[in-house]
């Protein structure tokens, strides 16, 4: 079907614009195009001996290997401590910024651009995530990424954009560059992470008031 012929090509392009699509395509390859496989297979590699494993005997093979994929990718997510404690990750900051209940445009380093969607979208809106080109230019990338290291025109992000807060790493260029940024103060500030508010921003009241409670 010339449908899903267009579908599986879309899917095998993917991976060349970002890694992080070849799942996708490994997925397509098994249900768009496993059949027709099979099929020339056994057109060009005929099984001469006449047997084959049982049916039975193939599904419970599939089921095996994916209940061990299961069992490993949870053990990996329990013992990873650091993502299960928010070591890496600002998670009172965000808590903070979520409890203020005020919308605004936060400008974040690109590791922690979904989890701060995810808490806070979509009244706070995030400079970038990880579905990067997908959904923002190579200019705004860019400007994130000068932003986060502290380089070039590092200011362009806050300047060129209405960004009312700013939630950056510790021990970070871009901390040291706010602190001595005028018209920019730190609201707070953990072992992790530091968000700077702009002063005229709506945002500076509610959420000094919020570090304080």
């Amino acid at each position: 079907r010339p449908a899903l012929v267009v579908v599986f090509l879309i899917s095998a392009l993917l991976p060349w614009t970002a890694v992080r699509h070849l799942p996708l395509f490994t997925i397509a390859t098994a249900a768009l195009a496993g059949e027709h496989i099979g099929s020339a297979w056994d057109r060009f590699l005929p099984d001469k001996s006449g047997t084959r494993p049982p049916p039975v005997l193939l599904s419970s093979l599939s089921y095996v290997a994916g209940i061990m994929l299961l069992v490993a990718s949870t053990l990996h997510l329990l013992s990873d401590a650091r993502l299960r404690y928010g070591a890496d990750y600002p998670v009172a900051a965000v808590q903070l910024l979520k409890s203020t209940g005020a919308p605004g445009n936060l400008a974040v380093h690109f590791n922690w651009g979904e989890y701060a969607l995810w808490h806070l979208g979509p009244r706070i809106k995030v400079s970038v995530d990880g579905r990067r080109e997908t959904v923002y230019s190579e200019a705004v990338y860019q400007a994130n990424l000068n932003f986060t290291h502290g380089v070039k025109d590092w200011m362009a992000l806050l300047r060129d954009y209405p960004t009312d807060v700013a939630l950056v790493m510790q021990e970070s260029a871009t901390y040291n560059l706010l602190s001595l940024l005028e018209g920019w103060g730190i609201a707070y500030e953990d072992e992790v992470s530091a968000l700077f508010v702009r002063e005229d921003s709506a945002l500076a009241e509610p959420l000094r008031s919020a570090a304080q409670e």
